[in-house]
């Protein structure tokens, strides 16, 4: 249905996040990857202004889920910091930004 929806609408962003995070739960991490970016270029270029950090933050969040489990950590928490940029009281992406770097540290050691 989201892959329908997606088709009908190719300028709404929240449609690509959900469907992201639907291919996030079938593990399929590459199309989540792809799905989230153009959900960033889809909200940058398309959603209204007053939705438009939220909607970008959200690509970007998801974005950076997934480069956690492709143990991709410089990447994830550029997104975290990103999303952080556009808003310093993201709690999401802060709460992620710390497990990565929790992360990053404890594979250093």
């Amino acid at each position: 249905a989201l892959e329908r929806a997606v088709d009908l609408a190719p300028g709404n962003a929240i449609y690509r996040a959900e469907l992201g995070y639907v291919q996030i739960r079938e593990k399929d991490f590459d199309a989540a990857l792809k799905t989230y970016s153009l959900a960033a270029v889809v909200a940058r270029e398309f959603s209204p202004s007053e939705k438009r950090n939220a909607e970008l933050a959200r690509a970007w969040r998801g974005m950076g889920y997934v480069y956690v489990e492709l143990n991709r950590l410089a990447e994830a928490e550029d997104m975290y910091r990103k999303c952080l940029a556009l808003d310093a009281n993201d709690a999401k992406a802060s709460n992620e930004l710390r497990y990565v770097l929790s992360l990053k540290k404890t594979s250093s050691i």
